[in-house]
C-alpha cells in the first residue's frame, strides 16, 4: 500500500468538478469541455442534465434553503425556492413559500 497524501494536500481546493491527470497536477489549464462532459455521460447511459436536478433536489431535502442552493448552483430565488417547495411540502406555508 501506498503512503496517505500530507494533509495539506488533501484539504485544498480543486476549481474543476471532473479532475482528469492533467488538472489533478496542474489547475490552470482549460477544464474538461461539455462535448466530452456530454460523451462520458452519453457511454454510461446519463443525461448531465438529470443529474444537476437530482444533486439539486437532493441538497434541497438535505437543507431546506433556499439561498444555499442559489449560492451551490447559481439558481435564481423562485427556483430555488420551488425546489425547496416540492422537498418540503409542509413549507409551502411558511415564510418561503412563493
Amino acid at each position: 500500500m501506498g503512503t496517505p497524501a500530507p494533509p495539506a494536500l488533501t484539504r485544498q481546493l480543486q476549481p474543476h468538478f471532473f479532475v482528469t491527470r492533467h488538472t489533478a497536477v496542474d489547475d490552470s489549464g482549460p477544464p474538461i469541455s461539455a462535448g466530452v462532459i456530454q460523451h462520458l455521460f452519453h457511454r454510461v447511459g446519463l443525461l448531465a442534465g438529470r443529474l444537476r436536478v437530482d444533486r439539486i433536489v437532493d441538497e434541497a431535502c438535505h437543507s431546506a434553503d433556499p439561498v444555499r442552493l442559489m449560492e451551490l448552483f447559481g439558481l435564481p430565488n423562485l427556483s430555488a425556492t420551488r425546489y425547496v417547495l416540492s422537498a418540503h411540502p409542509d413549507k409551502k406555508n411558511g415564510p418561503i413559500a412563493p
